[in-house]
């Protein structure tokens, strides 16, 4: 075991150390705590450089703000992991949202000013409102979330419209606008539920198809002796119409391999297609009136009480300031971080792939795979490494962080001492 594990130790400081990793860099590490992330902290402290250590149960936010404070030139992170019978698609729900749609609050303020600063002079007061709002948004924060602040921003104007809007209105009108509101409201969120579940149970219904259907291969029904097992469904729902009829028999054949939780989601999609039933969306179950936006609904609902567009004037001003402002915020920011992804979802089946930005992130194994043959060429052993000493050749320490909490247990390795297996 301590063979194994130091073997892959060397590997990975190699192919850090061939990612321009050297003494003074950061590496953030945002893993499950087992053995990957243990192999991972002990190869950036091969290579002499700094890591944190953030356990994968942390979001995005957390993830953002230590990439950001840290100065990460490598991250190390997996597309998921498993915890019992459940899943989390760490790359795709936390990494790839930090690292795309999430700005330091530093870009946010810069790029506020310059959007306020391109406002004609009759939308000052709307543009020092707004930007006042934007800045007390923002305070305490080290990074914020764009989609964030899309919606901060709209709370922002539906607040600003029913002020304008009830001021113009008798206390009955009011009262009117305000029961459509809520009755909206309700039939929304009744169709986004539906709507939420049926894509849940479509996208989990995919990602087993492979599983159910090596369960159904292996228990055919009134099979030959000589039967190769290959499937035998020519479409969806006859592979819909097997699965309902024999779902105990697939279920015991499947094993542990589906998920308790998703059993009953996939029985669902399965006999909306045996049925035929349409998919939902929100445009099939809300009326036209509801699918708006508040704002609009509001507007409409205002005019059809006699508001003129004088008393509304105020409503417009200010969406343009904020069509100004989330346009300077929706514009690219560049980074420079490079990844390292363990796919381990895609080993265990629960994925197809692990998700990929091109010329920014790199499959583990690929990495390996393109550093072996580097060193190859120079006549070197990717199983070899020399530890580099970080600044001032003080010992390195290894600190395993604690499962629970991500923070630091108790001292694990020092270069001085050699790893502890």
């Amino acid at each position: 075991m301590r063979r194994q594990i130091q073997r892959e130790v060397n590997r990975l400081a190699n192919v850090l150390a061939d990612m321009g990793v050297a003494p003074g860099d950061m590496v953030v590490i945002y893993m499950s705590t087992d053995i990957r992330g243990l192999i991972a902290q002990m190869a950036v402290t091969l290579v002499g450089a700094t890591y944190h250590f953030l356990f994968g149960a942390k979001g995005p936010d957390m993830f953002s703000d230590i990439v950001y404070n840290m100065g990460a030139k490598v991250i190390i992170t997996e597309d998921g992991y498993r915890v019992g019978d459940r899943s989390r698609e760490l790359k795709k729900d936390s990494v790839d949202m930090a690292l795309g749609r999430y700005l330091p609050k530093a870009v946010f303020h810069e790029r506020l000013e310059s959007a306020l600063e391109t406002l004609p002079e009759e939308l000052g007061e709307e543009a020092r409102s707004l930007g006042d709002a934007v800045t007390e948004r923002l305070a305490g924060k080290v990074t914020y979330s764009r989609d964030a602040m899309r919606e901060f921003l709209a709370v922002v104007h539906e607040a600003h419209i029913k002020r304008v809007v009830l001021s113009s209105l008798d206390d009955n009108a009011g009262e009117e606008i305000k029961k459509a509101l809520r009755v909206r409201d309700e039939a929304i969120r009744r169709a986004k539920m539906r709507v939420e579940a049926a894509e849940r149970d479509e996208r989990v219904f995919e990602r087993y198809a492979p599983v159910l259907m090596s369960a159904l291969r292996g228990v055919p029904a009134d099979a030959d002796p000589g039967d190769s097992g290959a499937p035998w469904w020519s479409d969806l729902r006859e592979l819909a119409v097997d699965l309902r009829e024999r779902w105990g028999e697939v279920l015991e054949a499947a094993g542990n391999a589906v998920e308790t939780r998703h059993r009953d989601w996939l029985k669902n999609h399965a006999r909306r297609i045996v049925h035929g039933t349409p998919k939902p969306t929100l445009e099939t179950l809300l009326t036209d009136d509801q699918q708006v936006n508040v704002s609009e609904f509001i507007l409409r609902h205002a005019r059809q009480k006699g508001v003129g567009a004088g008393q509304l004037e105020s409503i417009e001003r200010q969406r343009r300031v904020i069509d100004r402002i989330l346009e300077a915020f929706e514009q690219p920011y560049g980074r420079d971080e490079k990844l390292i992804v363990y796919d381990r979802l895609t080993k265990l089946g629960l994925l197809s792939r692990a998700p990929m930005v091109p010329d920014r992130d790199i499959l583990w194994d690929d990495a390996i795979r393109r550093t072996e043959e580097k060193l190859k060429k120079r006549g070197e052993d990717i199983d070899e490494f020399a530890a580099v000493e970080m600044g001032g050749g003080e010992p390195a320490i290894l600190s395993y962080s604690s499962g629970s909490t991500g923070q630091p247990n108790s001292p694990r390795w020092s270069r001085t001492t050699g790893p502890p297996f």
